[in-house]
């Protein structure tokens, strides 16, 4: 349980939005030494590690994705102020007073993000939300020049300033990148377990790029990899607290990773009608071994188990979730019992077709 905590602890704080995730890539390697016989880098930035290559009966792949939701420099003002492209999918609402890191070619520079203040509101200007393109980065100047010095370009991109935590030092963890470093984290620890069980079969860790823009990485890795068996790790919107009731969204913190069945992002054309075959052995799994698991169905959310599955000539894909709180935010929470939970039922799942 330590060396997980530790793991999410530093993979969580690793700067990372989609387009730009080598310094994750980076983290993973470097909590894997010993653990792998091979690696590589695809021309997306998906990074690739191998455990027993070419060992026992199936090639399986853990993938989960590096990147997280974060924002792109659109434009400089005179003032030395930027403005913001999203990249990912944001809640406005949660943009406002916020303080933020951009990442130049000379380095991280610091900002925070600003508006006007309640004095000078308008109308029903204090009713409404503010739009992000109308938010402001302010990084500490008076002028475009001073920004410019600092190393700041249009196309630099940016993300929460946020360092993770324990919570008052008890098993929730919350970070502004739990989405997914969670995943990465878990198939981190599988990796490590697996082989200090003398696993047999192939194992291969897919850190996935580009998720949060369109689940793009994940289908180029799995028709690279071709695995006869692939298990997708990402975190779910868990319910019961803070206005999301149980009915809208049946997943809990703390009560074990979720089983997904389904899921169906309605905005666009992402989602998974999850193989019967993987869902039911890790339902046989969980239940012969006593691992507490829920049962997922998610509308308006999807995962890399989209496009891994339909990678190829098809990949019998299965999908296990952590449950996390205020999803696509800089504060989002897991319950490290969870992750726990999920990495002993993917292992036992590989040892059982070992």
């Amino acid at each position: 349980m330590e060396r997980l905590a530790k793991t999410l602890s530093a993979l969580d704080n690793t700067f990372g939005v989609s387009g730009e995730e080598e310094a994750v890539a980076a983290q993973i390697k470097k909590e894997l030494e010993g653990f792998y016989d091979s690696c590589r880098e695809d021309a997306l930035g998906n990074i690739i590690l191998t455990q027993n290559a070419r060992g026992g009966n199936k090639k399986i792949a853990l993938a989960a994705h590096m990147d997280e939701i974060g924002f792109i420099v659109r434009y400089i003002d005179d003032n030395g102020q930027l403005l913001i492209a999203p990249v990912g999918y944001h809640d406005d609402r949660m943009l406002i007073n916020q303080d933020v890191e951009i990442k130049t070619k000379d380095g991280m520079i610091e900002g925070v993000t600003g508006y006007k203040p309640a004095h000078m509101l308008k109308g029903d200007e204090g009713e409404k939300v503010i739009p992000f393109d109308s938010i402001y980065v302010d990084v500490g100047t008076l002028t475009r020049a001073e920004t410019e010095k600092l190393g700041v370009r249009i196309g630099d991109y940016g993300h929460y300033q946020r360092t993770g935590k324990f919570i008052n030092g008890g098993k929730i963890y919350t970070g502004k990148s739990v989405d997914n470093r969670v995943g990465c984290t878990v198939i981190c620890e599988v990796m490590r377990r697996a082989k200090e069980a003398g696993i047999k079969n192939e194992l291969t860790l897919i850190g996935t790029v580009q998720e949060e823009v369109g689940a793009r990485g994940a289908g180029v890795a799995g028709f690279s990899v071709k695995p006869d068996v692939a298990i997708v790790v990402d975190v779910t919107i868990a319910g019961g607290a803070s206005g999301l009731e149980l009915s809208e969204c049946c997943i809990e913190l703390g009560k074990g990773p979720a089983i997904k069945y389904y899921d169906w992002d309605m905005g666009s054309t992402m989602g998974n009608n999850v193989s019967k075959k993987m869902t039911r052995a890790f339902e046989a799994v969980a239940e012969k071994n006593n691992i507490e698991f829920q049962r997922e169905v998610l509308i308006n959310g999807g995962t890399d188990g989209w496009t891994l599955a339909t990678s190829g000539s098809g990949v019998l894909t299965g999908i296990i979730s952590v449950p996390q709180r205020y999803m696509h935010t800089a504060v989002g929470t897991v319950h490290i019992d969870d992750l726990e939970g999920a990495v002993d039922l993917i292992l036992k799942y590989i040892q059982s077709i070992d």
